[in-house]
């Protein structure tokens, strides 16, 4: 697989995938006393952030800057 900036973000993208899934149904969200597991709940946020930049670096065309 080559390194572009594309193939990058793709894999960025389904390592947040990964931890999101990992976190919500692996972990659940809650412990078993009811309460939110607060470490689950980042670990879910900080994958759903993941996910949205890597998807942001595979899809963003650069354009050409005018004065070039």
């Amino acid at each position: 697989m080559d390194k572009s900036e594309r193939n990058q973000g793709l894999a960025f993208a389904a390592a947040g995938l990964c931890a999101v899934v990992a976190a919500a149904f692996l972990f659940g969200l809650t412990t078993t006393a009811g309460a939110t597991d607060v470490v689950s709940v980042m670990t879910a946020v900080a994958g759903a952030n993941m996910v949205a930049r890597g998807l942001y670096q595979a899809l963003h065309h650069r354009r050409p800057h005018p004065s070039a």
